[in-house]
């Protein structure tokens, strides 16, 4: 992440190149406030669990409070067996199934990526295929925590997920068996205890065990003996795999899990526990493994809490019973090594090196419990270096007095090295210099004696200098680098030549010996870890702005608004570095007076806005309410760990901003500012409906509002985190003390997500639930009655945590339609008219969007242009992608009263008979202020088959050449007031 929102100077010992590459020509100046300063170690931890539990409620069963066991697997056996649109597979052809015969378009959309091709997500594992020579072989795979398996062929230029669709999560290791003729079988670890922003509170989003290929990555199976157990408990020793290595000598595979290392001698079929055992704590069980290259030593470590095994050990068996303590079991074995088991002091997790060509050389670096802000100032590192000549005898040598720690340029969660509880740490050695050596925290450290001294250099992650910022480069980074350093891996061919995996990805650098090192972002790995999107309001123009996790938010600037493209971002899916931090929701307003403003955050609590139009000269100002007006959290922010805040559809200058129960409105969006003493209205009428007693317990999750230019009528709809939804009527002059009205649905529990309000039409809303084992999609066409009639919209998708939607409206020829779309755990779904299918009783069934393009991919997060039809998505994992859905058919502001009545019989008196083979008549009644009616007949698929606009007069409907089947009759009043629906049979 992030750790501060200032932008400072470069420094000058970088250069002009370095400079030109990174960064814009005029530099900007964030506002920084007193939230927003550097993190600690501490911050860190509390940042982690607010995140968590963020994540954590999303998901949770309701009635539970728990991720229910098997729901992965479930979810995406459920998500396989609905339809799929057809797509175009690698031969160009269209298929509407994997390795299914040529087929037509049909009414496939065409979705196209968006990027970002120059900023990734968070990566924990990089492997060069052991038969890489930089021509005829090129593969790279690399492991991505949200996306599961990336895999390039041609050196990392372009790269293509092939990981089981949400089935690979917390991606924390790969490994290639090296025996020549074995070299296509690869090994995928997964699970995370440190870090995962889906662990904690009580429970663990914990792995899938072990993956295997054997087609050099290309595609991957889970290993059966590794699955099964419960999700969110720690009862299976593959829920949670740190390592994966092969022997070289024998293939046997050896898997370093928490608190034990297991082994398999037959490719994953079966597996041992040759050390320690299932057991302990899943936070303190940390655990790695290496064999030298002959496959004659194995080495494990274990965590300082193992007080059965904590240590480093050697075999050259790799038997149960056949290993040899080398250090590490008690304090000062050897001297200086810390064993301390107290909470407040006690080292971590702990990582092994063997030095390349120089075998008998083996370094153990561990996380100390030492803390490197002030006041202490002290290297969170310990390095230890061992002669493993005679493993009877090891000859160990302390180097932690030389840990990375730059004198006189302390820089909080910089310099002395920060690991962050241990989780951004890796280390390695120059494949043809034992003496280079690379370290990685916050930052990344290079020694040219292997930390024999105290000389290092700051070659990565965070800018150097200090805290304040004045010398670092915007946003906090090392040129074109990224922070929080996660993995490593040279090119085979050239040994200069390093990848680097942090949370922005893969960056790579042709000299890591140079310096200053220059580095360059790999690009086309598309693996950003989307939470909010936003589509530019402005008609025919794709850009797109998305606060993601741990990179920020960025901005895809297609129109040119901030002018002709740099260096930095060649291409239309280059995105630019609006802001730092965790990424929240985002928007973008109208032009208005030759500005765009452009809103975003950062977590728990920032917004900021900036200006599209003229960003290279614009001060970036701070805009949420006053902090007196806010309720805090534990990381001394404000709200949830992802900040919401929405524009009105109708009107851009109309923002609202959420802290828990809070509502917060201003009208002046382009202008308020947080210092600004009159600028927002606290809605308390809101606020005391949520949540009369105040707290952070339960929150506003959701906005959404009627569509085109403001009336009187329009509303204001809201989701909450305990299951509620609310509508605010007239919501831009409801003064502040107006209560919205409760219309939940029968039934709802959990999480409302999202709702999305019918462009054409604000009686009709869809609302969608996140957690797992609720109902999860709500519909309903009244939603301005006193109490609405939903339905449950579920269809063929019960099991799926659904996280987005959106109600399309289109238009094809003379027929109109509706179109819904919901974003879930395992991808994006559609279809269509589904409103007239509920009300006839008759079932959903929901279509995957994009098989070969999102597939499973989670789709976290949509925003839709009407005035056009473009629809775009972000995935937690995957980037973006967008679509012209084409059909526009937006006509907003059609009047809908605040209570539609359905079925009235003062508007039709009757619609008759319910079975016939020609004819069918309606008898109106007496409604008063009904003039004409709009009469549609509509087949059991939803779809428009007879229309017409007519006097509000008796009639009836030739349906003699009509198909036999089952028909809706829909007649609506001229004023929307009155509905009636009938089903009828057509003989």
């Amino acid at each position: 992440m992030k750790k501060g929102l200032i932008l400072g100077l470069l420094s000058a010992g970088f250069s002009l190149a370095c400079v030109l590459l990174l960064q814009p020509k005029v530099e900007k100046n964030l506002l920084r406030s007193e939230d927003e300063e550097e993190e600690s170690g501490f911050y860190k931890s509390v940042m982690q669990a607010e995140r968590a539990a963020y994540e954590y409620n999303m998901l949770k069963d309701p009635r539970t409070g728990k991720i229910p066991d098997g729901i992965w697997n479930a979810e995406l056996r459920e998500a396989q067996s609905a339809p799929m649109k057809p797509f175009r597979n690698a031969n160009d052809l269209w298929v509407s199934e994997a390795g299914g015969t040529e087929t037509t378009a049909g009414a496939s959309n065409n979705w196209q990526e968006a990027g970002p091709y120059n900023v990734g997500g968070r990566t924990r594992v990089i492997v060069f295929d052991t038969r890489y020579n930089g021509t005829t072989n090129r593969v790279i795979l690399a492991g991505s925590v949200s996306s599961g398996v990336m895999r390039t062929e041609d050196g990392g230029n372009t790269w293509t997920r092939v990981g089981p669709d949400q089935q690979i999560h917390s991606l924390t290791s790969l490994a290639q068996d090296p025996r020549p003729g074995f070299q296509d079988t690869w090994y995928a670890g997964t699970g995370e205890a440190l870090g995962n922003s889906t662990s904690g509170t009580g429970a663990f989003y914990l792995g899938h065990g072990i993956f295997k290929s054997t087609d050099n990555g290309k595609t991957w199976t889970p290993l059966t003996s590794t699955q099964g157990g419960s999700l969110t408990s720690f009862d299976n020793a593959f829920d949670l795999v740190h390592k994966i290595v092969v022997n070289p000598a024998n293939g046997d595979i050896y898997a370093a899990c928490q608190n034990t290392i297991q082994r398999s001698q037959n490719g994953g079929t079966s597996w041992t526990a040759v050390m320690g055992a299932l057991g302990g704590s899943s936070a303190t069980g940390n655990t790695d493994v290496v064999i030298n290259s002959t496959g004659t030593r194995i080495y494990a470590a274990f965590h300082s809490r193992n007080t059965s095994n904590r240590g480093v050990w050697a075999s050259t068996t790799g038997n149960s019973g056949a290993w040899t303590l080398l250090g590490g079991n008690a304090n000062d074995t050897p001297t200086g090594w810390i064993v301390n088991e107290s909470t407040t002091a006690t080292w971590g997790r702990i990582l092994l090196h063997l030095v390349p060509g120089s075998e008998n050389t083996l370094y153990a670096i561990y996380e100390n419990g030492k803390s490197q802000a002030s006041p202490t100032l002290q290297p969170e590192l310990d390095i230890f270096r061992c002669n493993v000549s005679d493993i009877a005898n090891p000859v160990w040598t302390n180097r932690s007095s030389n840990a990375p720690s730059i004198s006189g340029s302390f820089s909080n969660l910089r310099n002395p090295i920060s690991l962050q509880g241990g989780y951004n740490m890796c280390v390695a050695i120059k494949p043809d210099d034992p003496r280079l050596m690379l370290i990685g925290g916050t930052v990344l450290f290079r020694s040219v004696d292997s930390f024999a001294t105290n000389t290092v250099n700051w070659i990565g992650g965070y800018g150097f200098g200090s805290s304040s910022g004045s010398t670092n480069n915007p946003f906090g980074f090392y040129p074109n680098s990224h922070p929080d350093i996660h993995c490593f891996a040279f090119d085979p061919t050239n040994p200069k030549r390093l990848f680097c995996g942090n949370d922005g990805g893969i960056q790579v650098t042709e000299d890591i010996t140079a310096t200053p090192v220059v580095w360059t972002y790999l690009r086309n790995y598309q693996t950003l870890q989307y939470y909010h999107v936003a589509i530019d309001p402005e008609s025919g123009k794709n850009n797109f702005f998305g606060g993601a996790q741990d990179n920020g938010s960025h901005y895809r600037d297609a129109s040119l608004n901030m002018g002709n493209r740099p260096s930095y971002r060649p291409t239309i899916n280059d995105h630019e570095m609006v802001g730092g931090g965790d990424g929240v929701s985002v928007d973008i307003g109208k032009i208005a007076a030759g500005k765009q403003p452009l809103y975003l955050g950062a977590q728990t609590g920032t917004m900021i806005r900036d200006d599209a139009l003229n960003y290279f000269t614009t001060t970036q100002v701070s805009i949420r309410p006053p902090n007196d007006q806010l309720q805090s959290n534990p990381s001394s922010g404000y709200g949830e760990f992802v900040t919401v805040f929405k524009l009105s559809h109708a009107n851009s200058e109309a923002l609202f901003y959420v802290n828990y129960n809070r509502l917060f409105r201003t009208t002046q969006a382009s202008t308020v500012t947080q210092t600004t003493s009159n600028g927002w209205d606290r809605m308390t009428g809101v606020e005391n409906a949520v949540n009369a007693a105040g707290g952070s317990t339960i929150a506003i999750r959701t906005i959404d509002f009627s569509w085109g230019p403001y009336l009187s009528s329009h509303s204001m709809y809201l989701g909450t985190t305990n299951g509620k939804v609310y509508r605010l009527d007239d919501y831009l002059n409801a003064s502040v003390t107006t209560s919205p009205i409760d219309i939940t649905p029968v039934g709802l529990t959990g999480n409302v997500q999202d709702i999305a309000v019918n462009p054409n039409n604000d009686n009709e809303i869809m609302a969608v639930v996140s957690n797992y084992n609720a109902t999860s999609v709500w519909w309903t066409r009244n939603a301005k009655a006193a109490t609405p009639v939903w339905f449950n919209a579920e269809g063929n998708l019960t099991t799926p945590s659904v996280r987005s939607c959106v109600i399309v409206a289109k238009k094809t020829g003379t027929t109109t339609s509706s179109e819904y779309y919901i974003g879930t755990s395992v991808g994006l779904y559609s279809c269509e008219n589904m409103g007239y299918r509920l009300e006839a009783s008759q079932p959903i069934t929901w279509t995957r969007e994009a098989p070969a393009l999102i597939n499973f991919s989670v789709v976290t997060t949509m925003d839709y242009r009407p005035e056009d039809n473009v629809l775009l998505v972000g995935t937690h994992g995957n980037g973006m992608y967008f679509c012209e859905l084409g059909g526009a058919n937006f006509n907003p502001n059609n009047p809908t009263a605040l209570n539609t009545i359905v079925n009235d019989k003062n508007f039709i008196r009757s619609i008759q008979p319910s079975s016939a083979r020609g004819n069918f008549n309606y008898l109106v009644g007496n409604a008063t202020g009904v003039r004409n009616m709009s009469v549609r007949v509509l087949d059991i698929g939803g779809q428009v088959v007879y229309q017409n606009n007519v006097a509000y007069a008796d009639g009836t409907l030739p349906l003699q050449r009509f198909a036999a089947g089952t028909y809706v009759i829909e007649i609506t009043s001229d004023n929307r007031k009155y509905r009636s629906l009938q089903k009828v049979i057509k003989n």
